[in-house]
């Protein structure tokens, strides 16, 4: 691991290693006005680890204003166990949470936001990328570098987020697969599963309910396909509502739903395997596209 810190020198505390559950210092990097090296303070022991003749070797250019402390090479702490920095209490049965945060200049004055930080909660455990954390700014953007080989500088950006959203700036997003679910007794779909693929079995009557329409779904979409079809009615209906407005293709013609709808039909004994019914919600209906080779096979009532 390296550190890149800069020129002339400065005093006090520079960086804290804390137990962000009783907020106190656990380790502690910090320089005296006379010191000629840097320290390294281990708070429940009161031992230093002292950095003398680092990087350049002249103990009086290894820090400036900016904090900036240079290292050579690498500096491996527990090296049997491959671990570089332990933030926080071990081996005890309390919440752990630790941070890193990052300089940020604004209105001509130095601050801080948040660059990672990751909690370890009894049902989770938790890793925050450029925010999260009341004490420092949230970060504007997180972005993505790669290159086609070890030797390249500065490499290419390939995706990035913003307050926009998940933007991907260049290349693809490879082996992409749809999630699908299969269904064979009464389902409730929720919006985070918006975009997934309802495999539907015929071989019980059931109902499967998709959330009432609301301005905060508009883009959420599903699609159903009857996989196996059999004489049992499954119905698709919304928690609540009549919002069904569009069309089933069939071999006669196409029954157009004018109305308000409160109920699509994958119908017992008529509907054929293939069948598909594809709804999207635009805020203000559930829009629907639906297919069937058999007449009637699927009904919007």
């Amino acid at each position: 691991m390296s550190f890149t810190f800069a020129s002339s020198p400065v005093t006090g505390v520079f960086f804290n290693f804390k137990d962000f559950g009783t907020n106190s210092i656990l380790w502690q990097f910090t320089k005296g006005a006379s010191a000629t090296a840097l320290n390294l303070l281990n708070k429940s022991t009161g031992n230093n680890l002292i950095f003398s003749d680092v990087g350049t070797g002249v103990d009086s250019n290894i820090l400036n204003d900016q904090g900036n402390f240079t290292i050579a090479g690498s500096w491996i702490l527990n090296p049997t166990n491959h671990i570089p920095f332990t933030f926080g209490p071990v081996n005890t049965n309390v919440d752990q949470s630790a941070k890193i945060f990052a300089a940020k200049r604004s209105a001509g004055t130095f601050n801080t936001f948040n660059v990672l930080s990751w909690n370890g909660f009894t049902a989770n455990n938790n890793i925050n990328i450029g925010g999260n954390s009341g004490a420092a700014a949230a970060a504007t953007g997180i972005f993505f570098f790669s290159a086609a080989n070890i030797d390249t500088a500065g490499g290419t950006q390939m995706c990035h987020v913003d307050i926009n959203g998940f933007t991907m700036d260049s290349g693809t997003i490879n082996n992409y697969q749809r999630p699908s679910i299969s269904t064979i007794s009464a389902t409730t779909l929720t919006q985070s599963q918006s975009g997934i693929l309802v495999n539907v079995s015929q071989a019980a009557a059931y109902q499967i309910t998709i959330p009432t329409v609301a301005t905060g779904l508009s883009g959420v979409s599903y699609k159903f396909i009857l996989n196996s079809a059999a004489s049992n009615a499954v119905t698709i209906k919304p928690a609540t509502g009549t919002t069904f407005q569009g069309n089933v293709i069939q071999p006669t013609g196409n029954v157009v739903a004018t109305n308000n709808g409160g109920t699509i039909t994958f119908v017992s004994g008529t509907a054929r395997g293939g069948d598909w019914v594809e709804l999207t919600c635009n805020g203000l209906v559930w829009v629907v596209l639906a297919s069937s080779t058999a007449n009637g096979g699927i009904t919007i009532a």
